[in-house]
């Protein structure tokens, strides 16, 4: 049936049918009701009805994201995992707000992580991005929000949710590449050998020994640390154990440019070097060799992903450890004017 038949049937214009479906007009109750109950029985004008009488949709839902961090100038989340942090993520809209306090190598950082807590107070976060340093954990604890810790691993993975490199495939790819160019002794420069990142790297380059035959020896591992000094150290350390190395994998970017450097000047053999990082503190020597580079926009994209997920009360209960595959880059030839 359409509009001017029930029109025709109550006995009135096509307009008032039309004023009564649309919710407009000045029309008596009792008339209206009739028209709408006829309507709904024979399905006159139902789908426009209802179209119209349903609320306005509601806009995008809106997130503030805290980016907690302890750095300083060569902190690693300067070099782009807030990018893909800042990227658009679907029907929902966000905003990231950075709240680092900076602290200088060997300075108090249970404090600093007490001044990103306090910048929290009034801040009306949904949820954080943690750099995951046990300090930042421990003064956050006991904020009442969803978090994510973006990053290395700094804490057992397990007990919250982390989005960090894939350090056992990072490892295993780059001492695989040294055997394959021929080496058969090889070295293994760690940092910080308690950490969960350096445990699994271990692992990984344990993994390549394995399948290629080669036998591990722990004589041929050296320990550095979160400093440019250590590097050097740790050649010289190696270096005076007399080891006739062909191929040595170092752990962390702050340790390779310090590390070749004292292992040339101290004349160490000519051996094929890989390492982890993608820090640029020493360009000429860095891209000279294979490394695997941390994929820290895809980082910071899941991240992003797994925090809105579980403001929206998403996913299991139980937390969640993500992890992204580093990039494999090749060497690259030396500068023309290198010596």
């Amino acid at each position: 049936m359409e509009q001017k038949e029930l029109a025709r049937l109550l006995g009135v214009s096509t307009a008032t049918i039309s004023m009564a479906l649309r919710g407009k007009g000045r029309l008596s109750p009792e008339l209206r009701e009739k028209i709408l109950a006829l309507s709904y029985k024979h399905g006159v004008g139902v789908r426009r009805f209802h179209e119209e009488s349903e609320p306005p949709p509601r806009p995008a839902p809106f997130v503030r994201i805290g980016y907690c961090g302890l750095g300083h100038h060569l902190g690693w989340f300067h070099s782009g995992s807030f990018r893909g942090l800042a990227e658009a993520a679907g029907a929902v809209r966000h905003e990231v707000l950075l709240k680092v306090a900076d602290v200088p190598y060997g300075g108090d950082r249970a404090e600093a992580a007490r001044r990103v807590r306090a910048s929290l107070t009034d801040a009306r976060l949904d949820g954080l991005i943690v750099d995951p340093t046990r300090e930042l954990i421990d003064a956050l604890r006991d904020v009442a929000l969803p978090k994510v810790l973006l990053g290395y691993y700094n804490l057992a993975p397990g007990t919250l949710d982390a989005v960090v490199p894939d350090n056992v495939d990072g490892a295993y790819r780059l001492a695989r590449r040294l055997i394959e160019r021929g080496c058969r002794t090889l070295g293994l420069v760690q940092c910080m050998p308690d950490d969960w990142n350096s445990k699994e790297k271990l692992q990984g380059f344990r993994m390549a020994l394995d399948e290629a035959g080669l036998p591990f020896d722990a004589s041929r591992t050296v320990a550095g640390n979160f400093s440019l000094g250590s590097g050097a150290r740790a050649a010289a350390e190696l270096l005076s154990r007399g080891a006739a190395l062909d191929g040595i994998l170092i752990g962390n970017d702050w340790l390779s440019g310090p590390f070749v450097r004292a292992w040339r000047e101290r004349g160490g053999a000519e051996v094929a070097f890989a390492h982890f990082g993608d820090s640029m503190l020493d360009p000429e020597i860095y891209t000279c060799f294979d490394r695997v580079d941390l994929a820290i926009d895809t980082m910071g994209r899941q991240a992003l992903k797994l925090l809105l997920d579980r403001i929206a009360g998403l996913g299991p209960r139980e937390p969640l450890t993500v992890k992204v595959a580093p990039l494999f880059r090749a060497a690259e030839p030396p500068p023309a004017d290198a010596p």
